[in-house]
């Protein structure tokens, strides 16, 4: 029962996400944001990152809304982390799509994000792309100063 009621959340949240870029011009650049749960989904650990880039008029999504299931991952035979996973699924689709570009979110000193930065970095090659790593002292400016710098590509 309480299987079924996941799955259907899931396609749910994974429809609503088709539904949210269809409604987003194809001209206009997609922010896909990948990243932990606690980071993507906590405002006080992001620091309301999903606020400040509606505030900015960016077009973003948390990798969660994507279909990933089917995305092949031979080329990583050794990613055995399940999220890392997830994260190098979803930047292949950011790095084959275009007007998509990839924003992750990482803490500082997180081990397993480090392992996973290069790899994203590699499967995204000269697309733009940004690593947030927030902590404790981090402040929304720095994120707001980095967010428009990057916006501006």
């Amino acid at each position: 029962m309480a299987w079924d009621k996941q799955h259907a959340f899931r396609e749910r949240v994974l429809l609503r996400g088709q539904a949210i870029l269809q409604g987003i011009p194809s001209d206009e650049p997609v922010w896909l944001v990948t990243g932990r749960p606690y980071n993507l989904y906590d405002e006080r650990l992001n620091l309301q990152l999903g606020r400040q880039l509606a505030r900015l008029g960016i077009h973003a999504l948390p990798m969660d809304f994507l279909r990933l299931d089917d995305e092949d991952l031979n080329d990583f035979p050794r990613m055995y982390w399940g999220l890392g996973a997830r994260v190098l699924r979803a930047a292949k689709q950011i790095a084959r799509t275009p007007g998509w570009f990839g924003v992750h979110l990482t803490n500082f000193s997180c081990g397993a994000d480090s392992f996973l930065e290069h790899f994203y970095q590699h499967i995204l090659q000269e697309k733009p792309s940004l690593i947030l790593e927030l902590d404790e002292h981090s402040a929304v400016a720095g994120l707001l100063t980095r967010s428009r710098l990057t916006a501006m590509w």
